[in-house]
């Protein structure tokens, strides 16, 4: 992976339509840890990255229903930071209006 993606950072970078950069589209996608992992220590800077709609990582990931496992790696990251961050209608925590159970509960404990 990391040979493939060096010296292309338009694949790391590059945003889509509603401005989410690869690391976005992978939450949505429930890309696992390690490529998260990868994702960020290619581009540390994307870490606190946000789509259009004001949502950042964790937000994302809460929105996609992350299992816990990527949920605890995006704090582990530096995610609680963004618990205070609200999304561009005012979500707060996961921004999500339907998160899991077990995602609020793990956040309220971090």
């Amino acid at each position: 992976m990391a040979l493939f993606v060096s010296g292309n950072y338009d694949l790391i970078l590059g945003q889509d339509a509603d401005g989410a950069l690869p690391i976005h589209t992978a939450l949505r996608a429930g890309a696992p840890v390690v490529l998260l992992r990868f994702l960020l220590e290619s581009h540390p800077e994307t870490r606190y990255a946000a789509i259009d709609s004001g949502g950042l990582l964790l937000h994302v990931a809460c929105g996609s229903n992350a299992p816990i496992p990527v949920i605890r790696f995006l704090v582990e990251q530096g995610g609680t930071d963004t618990l205070a961050v609200a999304n561009n209608v005012g979500t707060r925590l996961c921004g999500s209006t339907n998160p899991s159970v077990e995602a609020v509960k793990y956040l309220l404990r971090s």
